[in-house]
């Protein structure tokens, strides 16, 4: 082979070897590397610790998963899990950055989001996220992988799936179906006889169970429409079990229309001193989480509410009793 032609030959051969590594088609398949082989599907603990935040661990059980932190625990959409693992599985290294100051790329401890994923308590994978980047105009996230020295840069913006905090999981939704499929109202209060209205079909009132306490349809409807105000409260995290029974005020049982959902159970409590103090600013002062009025729904059982509307927590305390 004649000396033009090899290096015509090793002209192309470099050519094509530029192109392949800068052409966006080319450098996805050929320039990045899988950093996890963990099967996601055995994953049933994460630990996300995040900075500025109590640790937050997700943990699957035969229910389904749930987010606990700060002696807290609710349920965790599976939506959010399999974003979740499915963003780790997808991890992949762009390059290896030699570095002796990791610091410096957001992998200090005031910085870091740390994971660690686990199987039946066996840790599979504990990996460090630190400043996002963008590595000739792709996004990428510096990564510190136990156990392996240096520190990868990874294809993507990795923080916001593994940034999270056990707000993220709580609903504030009180009631999970509309006030107005509710067929019958049982009211139970512990200073008076318990009552039970029933809608009528064929006449414009609810009826009471046993005596003439019926109730006329506007009234109720007016009531029920009421029940709408108890989505979106804040929590009230400084009331807890422990005072419930003693201060339960109201515990009302809304049945809706046969195979349109399940029942459901308000428990109103009313906050007295020593619970409560008589300045209500301290409360908000210090960030109690608690107010005089709380509110629990059998449809959201992991949280208590923050009721600050007086008036509004005895109107429903009274059901759909006649006012005074």
């Amino acid at each position: 082979m004649k000396n033009k032609h090899l290096v015509l030959l090793f002209i192309l051969v470099l050519t094509g070897g530029l192109l392949c590594r800068n052409l966006p088609f080319f450098r996805q398949a050929a320039w990045t590397t899988g950093l996890f082989k963990t099967d996601t599907a055995a994953i049933n603990k994460v630990i996300l610790q995040v900075p500025g935040q109590p640790e937050l661990m997700l943990l699957r059980d035969e229910t389904g998963w749930l987010a606990i932190a700060d002696n807290r625990t609710v349920p965790a959409p599976g939506a959010v899990l399999d974003s979740l693992l499915g963003a780790f599985a997808a991890i992949r290294s762009l390059r290896t950055v030699h570095t002796q100051q990791p610091d410096t790329l957001g992998l200090g401890a005031d910085r870091r989001i740390v994971v660690q994923l686990f199987a039946n308590e066996q840790l599979l994978d504990r990996f460090s996220l630190g400043e996002e980047y963008v590595e000739q105009g792709r996004p990428a996230t510096f990564l510190a992988l136990n156990g392996h020295e240096g520190v990868y840069l990874a294809e993507g913006h990795l923080r916001h799936y593994f940034s999270k905090d056990l707000a993220q999981f709580r609903g504030k939704t009180a009631l999970m179906f509309p006030p107005e499929t509710i067929r019958s109202v049982c009211l139970i209060r512990p200073d008076s006889m318990d009552h039970l209205w029933v809608r009528s079909d064929t006449l414009p009132l609810w009826r009471h169970a046993d005596s003439l306490l019926n109730c006329p349809a506007a009234r109720a409807s007016a009531w029920l429409g009421l029940l709408n105000r108890l989505n979106g409260l804040p929590f009230a995290d400084g009331f807890d079990d422990s005072q419930a029974d003693r201060l339960e005020m109201a515990r009302i049982v809304l049945l809706p229309a046969p195979g349109e959902a399940d029942s459901a159970v308000l428990r109103i409590f009313h906050v007295l001193p020593p619970e409560l103090p008589e300045d209500l600013s301290i409360l908000r002062k210090n960030k109690s989480g608690i107010a005089a009025w709380v509110v629990h729904s059998s449809q959201n059982p992991f949280n208590y509410f923050a009721l600050d509307d007086t008036l509004l927590a005895r109107r429903i305390c009274r059901a759909l009793l006649p006012t005074q």
